[in-house]
């Protein structure tokens, strides 16, 4: 026993294990606060209007993806390995070609999205206003600079508290804005527009915050030099290489978790049913709140841990997993039994129907924490060719699947397809 406790010290001890725990309290209010915000907004929109915001972020993020060519995770690998290294050129050329990309982002796809949007709403669901608004949805991300450019900068320098502050401040100045819109009467459009205003104000707060960090750490270039010089082209075409498979791979990732939700609206004009479900997996998914930290450290942690070879990364996956699995379980298996009560002690009775889709759902985060850590894992070892092909056969079967389960079981089919996704990619990356 005195050695389990010593050995459970030390680990706490280490400095990864500690970044993840501080990253672990800050994602925990983050999503606090996101979950708090979704209550008060299921309950202000009701279940048709839920639906209708749960519609036009799924198809927003669609067009997003034509924005993601893998910036910025590929960012935080490639500055890791820079940062390693202490040569500052190294540390100044990838944060140089990080610019490059986002402003090249902002004037093609963000900016064609943002056009295409309404016209594509009105094809595809007969609503342009849909689209209008998920315009306005697609610019606020493409106009995001300053806000990554902090966090990745502070997830590289293992500035984990100060990391976990400002996007729980951001996420609280967010929820602030949209809910204050919506409750002056603005609807689903004090939503939208709620997120731009506070996309503009974290970019101001995230450029001093950056300024004030490149002070310390002489390693990170200056605001100056991120804009008014250029690496090579050749540097931005290696940077390039390695993002956009990185981005395909997200891309994968990303459609797969929104293409139920766009089946389900073209085939169902349901958005009272869309917004039940949407709340049975909000809560369903609670589990999962702990999980990303975990895997947004090992990004920066894989490449490091990989100089002592790629048994010892390997080993290191698989004891994450192991344990990330294990603590998912255990809350799932509480949450079975609270769910239904805090569903309906939470959203009223208006989303009875939501709480046996949650039951459903559960297996969801379990499945999911089983597979934390193989992105950072597959990127490390270079291997994007096994992960991207395993999510493209993912993204095919929830296609089949979406298309034969959900008009024959409206959201219970939607709640199958989901559980479907989740399980393929996950056990085809751990064979």
């Amino acid at each position: 026993m005195a050695d389990i406790i010593s050995q459970a010290k030390a680990t706490t001890r280490h400095p990864f294990v500690r970044a993840v725990m501080v990253l672990q309290a800050g994602s925990f209010g983050a999503r606090f606060v996101s979950a708090v915000t979704g209550l008060i907004l299921a309950r202000l929109l009701g279940p048709a209007g839920f639906g209708v915001y749960a519609l036009l972020y799924a198809f927003a993020s669609l067009l997003n993806l034509l924005q993601e060519v893998g910036v910025g995770t590929s960012t935080v690998n490639l500055l890791a390995r820079a940062w390693a290294s202490r040569e500052r050129s190294q540390v100044v050329d990838v944060l140089r070609n990080f610019t490059r990309v986002q402003v090249i982002i902002l004037c093609t796809t963000g900016l064609g999205g943002a056009i295409t949007a309404p016209w594509l709403a009105q094809w595809w669901y007969g609503n342009a206003m849909l689209g209008w608004l998920a315009s306005v949805a697609v610019m606020t991300v493409a106009l995001q600079f300053f806000g990554p450019l902090l966090s990745t900068a502070l997830q590289v320098t293992l500035r984990a508290p100060a990391l976990a502050s400002f996007e729980l401040a951001s996420r609280i100045g967010q929820s602030a804005l949209v809910l204050t819109l919506v409750g002056l009467g603005a609807g689903i459009s004090g939503v939208v527009f709620g997120q731009l205003i506070a996309m503009a104000l974290t970019s101001m707060v995230a450029a001093l915050g950056y300024r004030r960090l490149q002070r310390q750490e002489i390693l990170l270039p200056t605001i100056r030099e991120l804009f008014t010089a250029f690496s090579p082209a050749g540097s931005l075409k290696k940077f390039f290489r390695f993002s956009l498979q990185v981005a395909l791979d997200k891309n994968l990732a990303n459609l797969n978790a929104t293409l139920p939700i766009l089946i389900f609206g073209a085939l169902m004009s349901d958005p009272e049913t869309l917004g039940q479900y949407k709340v049975a997996f909000a809560v369903a998914t609670l589990p999962t709140m702990l999980l990303a930290p975990i895997s947004r450290m090992l990004a920066s942690q894989f490449p490091m841990t990989e100089r002592f070879g790629e048994r010892t990364l390997l080993q290191r996956f698989f004891q994450v997993a192991g344990l990330a699995f294990a603590f998912t379980f255990v809350q799932a298996a509480v949450l079975g039994v609270l769910g239904p009560w805090l569903i309906r002690l939470l959203y009223g009775a208006a989303y009875e129907p939501a709480v046996p889709l949650m039951t459903v759902l559960l297996p969801y985060a379990v499945i999911i924490s089983a597979g934390v850590g193989i992105g950072p894992m597959f990127r490390t070892l270079n291997r994007m060719g096994v992960i991207i092909a395993i999510n493209l056969l993912a993204t095919l079967t929830l296609a089949g699947a979406a298309t034969a389960l959900i008009p024959a079981a409206e959201s219970f089919g939607l709640a199958a397809t989901m559980l479907i996704g989740a399980t393929v990619p996950t056990g085809l990356a751990l064979l």
